[in-house]
Parts: C-alpha cells; sequence; structure tokens
C-alpha cells in the first residue's frame, strides 16, 4: 500500500524517482518530496487547485449546459459539447447553475507551412558588430545581418535570448538568465538609428564616439556599453516630443508594461533584488507601489519608451528574413517577472538537472521555475504572456529544454543532488503554444537534446513542433535526419568545428579547469572525419567545407549553421559550467560587411544554397 507522502507526491506531480542517464533507478529522499511539496504549498490533505479548461477545437468535447462568452463578444449558448462555431482564443464559460470558469480553445498543432525547407544562420546578435555599433551587436546590426543573408539565399535567422536582464549597472551576460522573458534587453538598441537622435545629435555627438570605441574591444563589454548607451537614450528622452504612437503602444501593453518599468525605476531607488526591498513594495499591486508609480511617472514612461523603440527596431529587422526567436527555460529569481508573477512561480526553487556522466553533482541553473498548479490556478496567464511575447514579430520560436513542458527537474536544497523532477500540465501547455504559435503564424522548434521521455518526441511531431538535430549527437548521416527537425552541427554550449578539428575545444576546457571527456570529443571528432572524408591532418577550413556539404543535404525543415563556423572560430560561444568573462561576450572576427566579401563564409553558404536546390 502506497504511504501518505507517496500518495500527496502523485496527486501534485511530485517525482519519487527518476531513472538516470544509465537508466538505473534513483529514489528521491523523504526531505526533497516533503521540501517540493511545501514549495507547492500542498498542505496536509489538501487537493491541488482546479485548473482552467483547456480543450481542442474540432473535438467533440463535454463542456456541458450554459454559454461561452466568446473572446470576440460572441455569446454562445451550449447543450453538451463544445459548439463548432466557438473560435480559437480564451474565452469564459458560465455553468447553467451560474459557476463562471476560463475555457481556452486551441488548435490541435502548431503552425507549419507546407513543404517548409530552408536554410539559415544561427547567430549570437551581441557578437556582430559594424561601424557603427555601439560595443555590442545592436538591431540595426541584426537588420543588415538579414538583409545580407537574404540576398545570399537564406530563408531563417535563428538568434539568442533577447530577454531583458535584471537591471542594474553590470548587466548578466547569459542570455539563459533573464530578468525578464517579456521584454527585451536595452543594450539591442541602435542609439543613431533613432530618427529622435537627430534632435538630439549636439548632446550626444560625444556618446556616439565613445560607444563606437568600444566596438574596438576583443570582448563586449556590458557594464560600458550600459553606462554610454543609457546616458545618450535619457538625453534623447529629455529632449523629444511625446510620440502618440509610444502612447498607443503603452495602452496596448497595459499592466505588463506598467509593471515591468515600474520594477525598473524602482530597482535604481531600491536596488535590483525585489526580495531585499521594502516589504510594502513586495506587492506590484500595492498602494506603496502605485505611490512609487505617480511620484516617478517620468521615470518609469523613459523605461517603457525603452520597449517601444526595441520592438520597433526588432520588427523592422524581423521584416528582412525570418527570424526564429529562442525563449529561456526560467527567470533570475531576482528579477522582475520574479516579482510580477509572485503567483505563477516557485519562488524557492531552482531548474537543474541531475547527476549525469558528465556532471557527478549534477546541474543548478539558478533560474526560477513556474509551479505548475499556481500557474494553471491563475489561468496559465503567465505562460501565455511568455509565449506571446516572444513570438511578435518573429517567424519561429525555439524552445530551450522543451521537456520543460512535461517535467522539469527542481532544486530544493544546498546543491543539485538535493532535487526531484515536478510533473507539468504538458497537454494544456503545449495547446497553448499551438494556439499562439498559430495566431503568430510561426513555427515552433523545441529543443530536445539530452536524456527526453519516449513520448516526448512523437508528441511533438503530432503537435508539428520541429525536432532538433545536431550533428556533434547524431550517429546518423544528415541525409537521413527527419524532416519535421531544424539540423545543425553545433549550438552555443558545444564546439565549433575548428574548435574541435584542431583540439584546442579541449586545451580550452583544461584551461578553464573543467575536465574534458576527452574521449567522447574524440569519437565525435572520427566520426566528423568520417562524413567530411578527409585526413585527420587536413586543415580545418577544408574539414568545415566538407560538414556543411554534408549537413546541406538533410531533408530537414531547417537547416541552420552558425557564423562562428563561418569565421573559422575555435572557442564556443559558452562554455557551460565556467564564469569566464568570456563566456556570451566574444565578438565575431569579421564586420557584417565583411561577411560579405568573404570568400571562407561564401564558400558555406554555396554548400547549403545547393543543397536546397536539390529539392
Amino acid at each position: 500500500m502506497a504511504s501518505y507522502l507517496e500518495r500527496r507526491a502523485k496527486r501534485w506531480g511530485v517525482a519519487l524517482g527518476y531513472n538516470d542517464f544509465q537508466n538505473d533507478r534513483r529514489e528521491s529522499s523523504p526531505q526533497v518530496v516533503e521540501r517540493a511539496l511545501e514549495l507547492m504549498g500542498a498542505s496536509p490533505g489538501s487537493p491541488p487547485p482546479p485548473a482552467v479548461r483547456v480543450v481542442r477545437k474540432g473535438t467533440r468535447t463535454r463542456v456541458g449546459k450554459g454559454v461561452i462568452e466568446a473572446e470576440d463578444g460572441r455569446s454562445i449558448p451550449t447543450a453538451s459539447v463544445l459548439p463548432a462555431e466557438v473560435p480559437l482564443g480564451y474565452h469564459s464559460f458560465t455553468a447553467s447553475d451560474g459557476q463562471t470558469s476560463p475555457l481556452i480553445v486551441a488548435p490541435p498543432r502548431c503552425y507549419l507551412p507546407k513543404g517548409l525547407h530552408r536554410w539559415g544562420w544561427a547567430i549570437q546578435v551581441y557578437a556582430l558588430h559594424s561601424q557603427t555599433s555601439w560595443g555590442i551587436g545592436d538591431l540595426n546590426d541584426l537588420a543588415h545581418l538579414g538583409e545580407w543573408a537574404r540576398d545570399s539565399g537564406a530563408g531563417a535567422l535563428m538568434i539568442n535570448p533577447l530577454h531583458a536582464p535584471t537591471p542594474g549597472p553590470r548587466p548578466q551576460p547569459s542570455p539563459y538568465f533573464p530578468g525578464s522573458r517579456l521584454f527585451r534587453d536595452p543594450l539591442y538598441i541602435a542609439v543613431e538609428k533613432l530618427a529622435s537622435a537627430l534632435q538630439a545629435a549636439p548632446s550626444i555627438a560625444r556618446a556616439v564616439t565613445a560607444g563606437r570605441r568600444l566596438t574596438e574591444k576583443p570582448l563586449v563589454d556590458r557594464a560600458s556599453v550600459h553606462r554610454v548607451k543609457m546616458r545618450a537614450l535619457e538625453r534623447i528622452w529629455s529632449s523629444i516630443e511625446r510620440d502618440p504612437a509610444f502612447e498607443r503602444y503603452r495602452k496596448k501593453k497595459g499592466r505588463l508594461l506598467e509593471d515591468f518599468a515600474t520594477y525598473c525605476a524602482l530597482s535604481e531607488v531600491h536596488g535590483s533584488d525585489w526580495r531585499e526591498w521594502p516589504r510594502a513594495l513586495l506587492d506590484p499591486r500595492g498602494k506603496t507601489v502605485r505611490e512609487f508609480r505617480a511620484e516617478h511617472r517620468d521615470r518609469v514612461a523613459f523605461h517603457s519608451w525603452l520597449q517601444f523603440v526595441i520592438e520597433n527596431q526588432l520588427e523592422e529587422a524581423a521584416a528582412t528574413t525570418g527570424l526564429i526567436a529562442d525563449l529561456a527555460v526560467g527567470v533570475d529569481p531576482h528579477g522582475p517577472d520574479a516579482w510580477m508573477f509572485q503567483d505563477a512561480f516557485a519562488v524557492d526553487a531552482r531548474v537543474g538537472a541531475p547527476p549525469d556522466e558528465f556532471n557527478a553533482r549534477g546541474q543548478d541553473w539558478g533560474v526560477l521555475p513556474f509551479d505548475p498548479h499556481k500557474l494553471a490556478a491563475t489561468s496559465f496567464q503567465a505562460f501565455i504572456e511568455t509565449v506571446r511575447a516572444n513570438l511578435a514579430h518573429v517567424s519561429g520560436l525555439r524552445l530551450d529544454h522543451v521537456m520543460g513542458l512535461w517535467r522539469l527537474y527542481w532544486v530544493v536544497g544546498d546543491d543539485p543532488t538535493q532535487g526531484t523532477y515536478i510533473r507539468y500540465p504538458a497537454r494544456e501547455l503545449l495547446d497553448i503554444v499551438c494556439l499562439e504559435s498559430v495566431r503568430a503564424g510561426a513555427i515552433v522548434v523545441g529543443e530536445d537534446l539530452g536524456t527526453v521521455e519516449p513520448e516526448v518526441r512523437a508528441e511533438m511531431t503530432r503537435r508539428n513542433m520541429l525536432s532538433y538535430r545536431v550533428l556533434w549527437f547524431d550517429d546518423r548521416p544528415p541525409s537521413e535526419y527527419p524532416q519535421m527537425a531544424l539540423a545543425t552541427i553545433s549550438n552555443h554550449d558545444l564546439p565549433t568545428v575548428s574548435g574541435l578539428w584542431t583540439g584546442r575545444d579541449i586545451a580550452i576546457q583544461r584551461k578553464l579547469g573543467l575536465q574534458p571527456n576527452e574521449k567522447a570529443e574524440e569519437q565525435v571528432r572520427r566520426r566528423a572525419r568520417r562524413l567530411a572524408r578527409v585526413r585527420s591532418d587536413a586543415p580545418a577550413q577544408k574539414a568545415t567545407q566538407r560538414l556543411y556539404e554534408a549537413l546541406g543535404a538533410a531533408p530537414s525543415a531547417l537547416t541552420l549553421g552558425t557564423l562562428e563556423d563561418a569565421c573559422g572560430v575555435v572557442a564556443r560561444p559558452n562554455y557551460p559550467g565556467t564564469t569566464t568573462k568570456r563566456n556570451w561576450s566574444r565578438r565575431l572576427p569579421l564586420r557584417i560587411d565583411q561577411l560579405a566579401r568573404s570568400k571562407r563564409v561564401a564558400a558555406l553558404v554555396d554548400a547549403l544554397n545547393k543543397g536546397r536546390s536539390r529539392d
């Protein structure tokens, strides 16, 4: 007979154990299970809160007798099952007994154009640079890169997350440790592209010089970029007349934008970590916060205006070629999203990974997860807003660690071994992703690398979500990859072709104090050598060319190269498990205009174009 703890854990979706990377069973300690239940608010005897109804259009789903108040204003009576005329969207249902509850009607699948078969680039936007960059790649650089990519035959650019870091003078470099996934990083604003900058030209002339000089540094210095850009943007803001389009934007974004901008203003007075603020400021809806917002009205408007600028510039960049955005798996516990959605996050848990063959102690990623029951009890609103915000203006969305829609490993103690898996309402979350994808007309890619439960990839295929195929991890040649996939050679956490081929990736890992898996990397190198059909002493450039010719043969819906490979870069954008200042800060060796003139880059473009010409 199951114990009382086991019954509670099952009811609330807390795993009592899991199969590790060797498929051996690992039991979760009772203390870890109890702590996870405590973080969920699962007091003894209490059931999980009721969830909002999420149903799929086209199915004979019983909803009961009552009236559906549709999102478009229609009132649609129901006798029993969901009427066919109920549109996709977020509605409310009033039962015959007078009880009203939310009702979400979703499509069965994500948006996916028939016959999709494109190639493009996976890029780190911060690594781009031009003669007008201010120390970091910006959205004007992205627009110019998009024009070059489009003219070269590319149909997609997959970009790193542009999420806003937690406010402060030293911005967090990792795009996967965001303060907010609802809003974007002001460092990506192209200051000189602002028409209003011309009005303030005399007062920002010195900033232009200082900003461009920052691009001469080998690494992105975010603290210096932040200082120079914010001063210039503040001067522009103080010198311009208020734009009616900005006021319309504020009205459209509503409370979420006001809350985010208020947080930014509050952080300038009380520090970036909301948990250390005076108690009266912990409630975003509280009287003290409202009084602060009124008193600092101009500063709140300034931070709102920054988001208005970013969104306009992103829209212009997206018009050049299809952008695929990237959605991080969690948020900074000390940042604005955690403050704004305290009723949806597991405030004292962190997302991580259990011990595996590469890390005996496991991983603590430090980011905050949604609490599945709190999320459901709030009609999934925080999740909906997050997905919707990241689909704005783009042609696709990559979901980092897509397994998180099914389950996440919560670290609930002092180290990653004190953790267990938590189940999520995958069906409902997937339905919402499908609904937002269809509304945006944007494809969805699920990052399904590593240990993935068997049913996940099958369900992704049923939902029209592209899987992720990385050559370094796949024994098959790209010509045998599935069509429902995004195919690539590497990613931001893995070796570049030059780094792997020359062995310098291993040397860099040793220098950083890591313990590289040399046996595994040598196996990958041998597999790459067979696929490239070159000798082990062949130049890295030749090996890269041959591997990209093989990649171009993939029948997958999307095939992406990296600009690091195109430029012959040895170092990865990021070395997981390290805190080196070079992570997420390496600038590409070529400016955007130089990419267009590079014979090395042109050779990879030809390889990827030839793969598509064989269709």
